[in-house]
């Protein structure tokens, strides 16, 4: 059995930065600080708590502090989550007439899948504004990429079905031909 320095100084700093290690430092010192006197000279570690009092109250300002920075980070967590479901919600509000098109086709079919090809720029646009992902990596050259629907985005859709729907400027832009490219060169 080899000893493993990185994994050693991996499994230590994840202990210590474990609220539990830290509440059972604190639920231990506090107590032994804070005892009367005569109930430590009852069970006999009156001596011990005036020799280790520093030390102790070390521990409980380290086990406070360490527990309240993880609560802090569990705090900021859960507003940057709040934050991020918040922005991809309002990604919903600022949608294009053929990503309302796209996006209806999964309330309309019932599904959870739908098929385009690689070169659908409507489905790479939502995929990078993380409203659909692949479902696979590979793809068939009929069909095209699977792709799905953010759980997220789904339930959104169907509580406000009035975000995909389209305006009479936005029905009159896609019924007008497509304006055929450019090419430049």
């Amino acid at each position: 059995m080899s000893f493993d320095p990185a994994k050693w100084w991996q499994l230590l700093r994840e202990s210590l930065s474990a609220p539990k290690v830290w509440g059972f430092v604190l639920l231990v010192s506090l107590p032994a600080l804070l005892l009367p006197q005569s109930a430590a000279e009852l069970l006999g570690v009156a001596g011990l708590r005036a020799q280790f009092r520093p030390w102790l109250g070390v521990a409980v300002f380290v086990s406070v502090a360490a527990l309240l920075l993880n609560a802090g980070s569990v705090i900021l967590a859960w507003w940057q989550r709040r934050q991020r479901s918040a922005r991809l919600r309002m990604e919903l509000h600022d949608l294009s007439a053929t990503e309302k098109q796209l996006l209806n086709g999964y309330l309309e079919k019932h599904t959870k899948t739908q098929y385009f090809q690689l070169t659908d720029g409507v489905a790479g646009g939502l995929e990078a504004r993380q409203i659909i992902n692949r479902a696979a990596k590979m793809f068939d050259m009929i069909d095209g990429m699977a792709f799905n629907i953010q759980p997220w985005a789904l339930r959104e859709l169907k509580e406000h079905p009035e975000l995909l729907k389209l305006t009479p400027e936005e029905l009159q832009a896609l019924k007008a031909p497509a304006q055929s490219r450019q090419r430049i060169g």
